[in-house]
């Protein structure tokens, strides 16, 4: 093997290692055997704003707590008809305010309320099911959500479908990504 070769293949390997790592730290974020605690705080001023303006796609300025992590985020209402001034869907944007900033190497997740799923487990066994027939599905796990110290009420955290999600169940990260409906 020639000396290029060589030191090429361990920079793939550092490359995947890396990527491995991150994966491997996000999966106790998504780690569907607990109830995770997350911890949104955010201006209540905002807050209601976020409530009331529920057809808006503004994002307000908050604190996401999980595990001891604590970090600036950009949080907004998500989804098309599923949208709620009482329980919303919530997009949880860690790189909005700070670009290059992650959460255990992912950018971008979903607090999804199942206002439509009195059960709360339709969306999450059926990926839980895809996953473990080999097809690529995003991660889910159950979580708490308490909003400003108060308990907010049951959600779904749902990894985001990005370069991230495509890198690691197709190995590449370019192409075309269609989202399921």
């Amino acid at each position: 093997m020639s000396r290029k070769l060589y030191w090429l293949w361990i920079a793939v390997l550092a490359l995947y290692a890396t990527r491995m790592r991150a994966q491997s730290a996000s999966n106790a974020f998504f780690d569907d055997s607990v109830v995770q605690q997350i911890s949104i705080t955010i201006d209540p001023n905002d807050w209601t704003t976020l409530l009331a303006n529920y057809l808006n796609n503004t994002y307000y300025h908050a604190q996401f707590s999980w595990n001891g992590s604590v970090m600036d985020v950009g949080l907004r209402q998500h989804g098309g008809a599923t949208r709620s001034p009482v329980k919303p869907n919530l997009d949880v944007n860690i790189a909005h305010y700070e670009k290059n900033q992650s959460f255990l190497g992912i950018n971008f997740f979903v607090l999804k309320a199942n206002n439509e799923d009195a059960s709360n487990l339709h969306e999450l066994v059926t990926m839980k099911f895809y996953r473990m027939m080999g097809l690529p599905a995003p991660r889910e796990a159950p979580a708490q959500l308490y909003v400003n110290g108060q308990l907010f009420g049951y959600f779904t955290i749902i990894e985001h479908e990005d370069t991230n999600f495509l890198e690691r169940d197709f190995g590449e990260n370019g192409g075309y990504l269609y989202e399921w409906e």
